[in-house]
């Protein structure tokens, strides 16, 4: 059983989703149109992306560009909360462009700033939540491109 919770605006499409996991495939291989952000609130994945696998555990975070293959499963049974985005590659600003093309961004995030996009996940005024939906967005980009 899963519960989501979802907010879409014009530029981004982003779920909350809590499930639990019998089954390791999540998602077989498959690719967007648009840039595809995976965050782990809760437990353990492995992205294959174009054939390298990243894995994913609680308040880690990948960038996927468009059109790059990618596949997910479960390394664990149990609880799994996630949030998942898609955007238009303009919704990240101009001058860090460059550096989310070609492979994907994988890094850790900070707790609060997880905290921050679910609870805007499970708002319901789109034309309301879209503009701070967009700035965490822009902040989770700068946040990032910064050394560990």
């Amino acid at each position: 059983m899963s519960v989501v919770y979802g907010l879409k605006t014009g530029k981004i499409t982003i779920e909350y989703t809590e499930s639990d996991i019998s089954c390791p495939i999540l998602w077989e291989s498959h690719c967007h149109l648009q840039y595809e952000m995976i965050a782990v609130d809760k437990g353990d994945i492995t992205v294959m992306l174009e054939g390298q696998n990243y894995r994913l555990k609680e308040n880690q975070i990948i960038i996927v560009p468009p059109l790059l293959y990618h596949s997910v499963t479960a390394n664990e049974k149990g609880s799994y909360r996630r949030i998942t985005a898609l955007f238009e590659a303009d919704t990240i600003p101009k001058a860090l462009q460059d550096s989310f093309l070609g492979e994907g961004k994988h890094t850790t995030v900070s707790r609060s700033q997880m905290e921050k996009i679910k609870s805007v996940c499970q708002k319901e005024n789109e034309d309301y939540y879209a503009p701070l939906l967009h700035s965490l967005m822009i902040e989770l980009f700068y946040d990032m491109l910064q050394p560990p």
